[in-house]
């Protein structure tokens, strides 16, 4: 069994859309969706300890640290206490990313390893998100063929509300946020981005 491995607000469920549409495979955690084989368990990782111990392969799927940082503190705006400020609550959130990527961009966390770039699963180069996916469907090597033109299709067909009819939680995807987002990256892009200059991952 793979092990999907990302931060939450990474694009989890988007891939694991994709992957459902694609080949018909699902992963565990929608165990009550219809039938089919298992491809993957998925673990959302927030741990401040060391990673866990993986066995078997293991896909690790992250993203631009702004969207993260922002879509969380969205997702999380019900949760509201009154008390924690926003930008306090953002630097919170970016300050748990960052270890989390810290255990899964230097650990030996797995024998075998493919890292994802969400960036790249939605590029508007049809190519790179279609190079992006095959090579975890090599690295996983479940036997799924690869045909370009039906990847083409699944990925123009997975739009938000195609991924929302998938989970229960709707607020788990959005969709975009428009003028909100541009001001909260012009807000704090600056300060989180210096969190992570130690990435290269994060650099281009």
């Amino acid at each position: 069994m793979i092990t999907l491995v990302s931060y939450p607000r990474c694009g989890s469920h988007y891939l694991r859309s994709l992957m459902e549409d694609y080949s018909g495979m699902r992963d565990r955690s929608w165990t009550s969706r219809g039938s089919g084989a298992f491809w993957c368990n998925h673990i959302h990782d927030r741990s401040t300890r060391g990673p866990h111990g993986y066995s078997g392969k293991v896909v690790h799927l992250y993203r631009n640290p702004v969207d993260v940082v922002y879509s969380l503190a969205e997702y999380h705006r019900a949760d509201d206490d009154g008390f924690t400020p926003f930008d306090k609550k953002c630097y919170q959130f970016a300050d748990e990313y960052l270890v989390h990527c810290r255990k899964y961009f230097t650990k030996n966390i797995a024998e075998e390893k493919f890292t994802i770039r969400y960036e790249d699963l939605t590029s508007d180069d049809m190519t790179v998100r279609i190079q992006t996916f095959f090579g975890m469907l090599d690295f996983i090597d479940l036997g799924v063929e690869k045909d370009e033109e039906k990847m083409t299709q699944v990925f123009l067909s997975n739009t938000y509300d195609r991924v929302r009819e998938k989970v229960d939680d709707k607020n788990v995807v959005r969709g975009n946020y428009g003028n909100d987002k541009t001001k909260f990256r012009d807000d704090f892009g600056r300060e989180i981005y210096f969190r992570f200059k130690e990435f290269e991952e994060f650099r281009s």
